[in-house]
């Protein structure tokens, strides 16, 4: 792929995030002190109140609670690395083991330095000199989370920069008919319709970068999507709410060639890859959406990599053909990201989703080099093509 004509858009981008890559880092290494100071004095304070009373039932309260602060503050920390490995290209960030190591050697010196902070900083007693010193030392992990909060700005304002000069000239560059509309998005009852992504309640729809065009006799819409849901359980008269990102990424959606009378459903087979194929396929038929069973096909290179749902197996095999199934694997290898698919009445619908922003660059890289500007493309070109590469138009069976 020839990226000349991008270059020195690109180079100009290079030099401002050399001047930031310093706030960059600064705030990742903030972000990351917090977090270990936070579970630092979580440790301490433990041991403290544990010290007081270390006889009867609170010994074997204490190690149950080490344990399960030391799950929690290791998940955050592998969380942590791997967004610090994504964010450099690093390789390793797929590495479960690598990452899982260094989260648990992390983790062990988090203990450590806590055994440290109860005994030499925080006293071994509950009194007015250790409440002072307690107060200060959280004061010291609110200060770092805000500072590392306002270096990230820099960040941001980074990526949107990028976005602002490069798209356009990728649209430009890709001499296709498509309209791109920097500030809209997909509308909520399209993202809603889909199915993909049942929610009990979304509180925040955001997006951008809304691109929009036609191939043949249909059309097709795709934009950025940050969607953010909340969900509330009631559990033995006690009610509990939980905030979540319900999907970052880029959302897309054509007319397809006939109206559907059921909902059939694309997904990742994560559970063959990560199980294997026996446990995988055992996984997979526990159901994954209401009403929907799993789907079995002929094809063996599809269902290593997609895992088929629907409520009409007969309408779902009619819809998913030998030739779809070939095509859709060709449109994944192109865009080089996981893919969620669904038919709903006459629409297809695709979900591509990342945790570092499927249109943003790894800040920690170069940006004015290849592997950081054709993802980008090869995204945004195999969206607009999609309709011509699923061959959309052709109808599948008479009315």
């Amino acid at each position: 792929m020839n990226i000349e004509r991008y270059l020195p858009a690109l180079n100009k981008l290079e030099q401002h995030r050399k001047q930031i890559l310093v706030f960059i880092i600064t705030s990742r290494l903030l972000m990351f002190a917090a977090l270990v100071l936070f579970f630092s004095l979580f440790f301490g304070f433990l041991k403290l109140f544990t010290a007081e009373a270390s006889d009867g039932m609170f010994d074997y309260f204490k190690w149950f609670f080490y344990l399960i602060a030391g799950g929690i503050m290791t998940a955050f920390v592998y969380n942590a690395i791997q967004i610090l490995f994504r964010l450099a290209g690093s390789k390793w960030s797929q590495n479960v083991k690598i990452i899982g190591l260094l989260s648990v050697a992390i983790t062990i010196f988090a203990v450590f330095l806590a055994g440290i902070v109860g005994s030499l900083w925080l006293g071994a007693k509950f009194n007015a000199v250790m409440f002072v010193k307690w107060v200060g030392s959280i004061a010291t992990f609110i200060g770092l989370a805000v500072m590392s909060s306002f270096f990230s700005r820099f960040e941001k304002k980074f990526v949107d920069k990028f976005k602002s000069i490069m798209i356009p000239l990728i649209v430009d560059g890709l001499n296709k008919k498509v309209e791109l509309k920097p500030k809209e998005f997909i509308p909520k009852n399209i993202f809603t319709d889909s199915g993909l992504y049942p929610a009990q309640q979304i509180i925040d729809y955001n997006g951008g970068n809304l691109f929009s065009g036609s191939y043949g006799k249909g059309s097709y819409l795709f934009s950025e999507l940050k969607v953010v849901a909340k969900e509330e359980k009631r559990s033995q008269g006690k009610s509990e709410t939980r905030i979540y990102d319900l999907f970052d990424g880029v959302f897309y959606v054509a007319d397809f060639n006939k109206k559907f009378n059921g909902r059939t459903l694309i997904l990742p087979d994560r559970a063959r890859k990560h199980f294997g194929e026996f446990l995988g396929e055992k996984l997979n038929a526990l159901p994954a959406f209401s009403d929907t069973k799993i789907v079995r096909l002929e094809n063996l290179d599809f269902e290593k990599e997609f895992a088929v749902y629907s409520t009409d197996q007969i309408e779902a095999r009619y819809i998913i053909t030998p030739s779809f199934m070939e095509r859709l694997l060709h449109l994944q290898q192109r865009i080089g990201q996981d893919i969620y698919v669904s038919f709903v009445h006459n629409q297809l619908f695709i979900a591509v989703t990342s945790s570092m922003g499927v249109l943003s660059p790894l800040v920690l890289k170069p940006v004015n080099t290849p592997d950081q500007i054709e993802p980008i493309i090869n995204l945004i070109s195999g969206l607009i093509d999609t309709g011509n590469e699923l061959n959309l138009n052709t109808r599948i069976w008479g009315d």
